[in-house]
């Protein structure tokens, strides 16, 4: 157990009660939202679970980055819609170490709520939350598929610091358009540990069609995919963990 002096205890909940009753935060580019606070035994409970909860103005469209972070308890992350009991999205372990992080891009703008917990039902301890308005995702870059009669179509690339940041790591995206009934063969290939996901082209923040890590031997990644319905799809390529560098990205038909 970690123990703190009251006066952190105290300053922590403080703060944590005027971002819960105050009015919500707006959060913009020029100015990220962040507060310290505590989950501690009088804190409010679910599912065995004490938690705390704070306000956010979102706008509807823009890519927002929410986390957790805190060295006394594995935290975990719930947002909720104005009025809606069910999370629209939450997260455990997808920041650094066991921290939590949502990538979010709501629908409708509005007053949401950011519910910070631990996974434990006995965790307790200060916890930091950040909620910081991420630049739109550049164009996909477009791929041609070679003739059927062709093995391959090969896209050599590589993953760097300055790749925009994607479900929670930096990647690259990549579209093209498959007609109905179009199987496809998708691959990565490095030396870092590498994730293909395929999207839905107009909806690039949501979860993927499919997705795979190390379906490819070793450490590189393949994922078949037989396309539902025609239009346009994004392959996105990134790393497991902080991986970077140079990998060839594969289409087979």
């Amino acid at each position: 157990m970690r123990l703190f002096s009251g006066t952190i205890s105290i300053a922590a909940t403080v703060a944590a009660l005027l971002a819960t009753t105050s009015a919500s935060a707006q959060v913009t580019a020029a100015r990220p939202w962040a507060v310290e606070g505590a989950i501690e035994d009088n804190d409010r409970q679910a599912d065995d679970r004490r938690y705390d909860e704070h306000r956010l103005r979102l706008e509807a469209g823009r890519r927002y980055r929410l986390t957790a972070n805190s060295e006394a308890f594995d935290p975990t992350l719930k947002l909720y819609a104005p009025g809606s009991t069910e999370p629209a999205a939450e997260n455990d372990d997808s920041g650094e170490s066991l921290n939590s992080r949502i990538l979010y891009v709501p629908e409708n703008a509005g007053s949401y709520t950011l519910r910070v917990s631990s996974f434990a039902a006995d965790g307790r301890g200060a916890y930091t939350l950040r909620a910081e308005l991420l630049p739109p995702l550049p164009p996909a870059t477009p791929i041609q598929l070679a003739p059927r009669t062709m093995t391959w179509t090969s896209v050599d690339g590589a993953l760097t610091a300055d790749d925009p940041e994607m479900s929670g790591t930096h990647g690259d995206d990549y579209s093209l358009f498959l007609a109905e009934g179009d199987e496809v063969i998708i691959r990565a290939d490095a030396a870092f540990d590498t994730v293909v996901s395929l999207y839905q082209a107009a909806d690039r923040d949501a979860d993927p069609v499919a997705s795979d890590d190390d379906g490819g031997g070793g450490l590189n990644s393949m994922l078949r995919y037989r396309a539902d319905a025609a239009g346009e799809y994004v392959i996105r390529v990134t790393a497991l963990g902080d991986g970077s560098g140079p990998y060839r990205l594969r289409i087979g038909q």
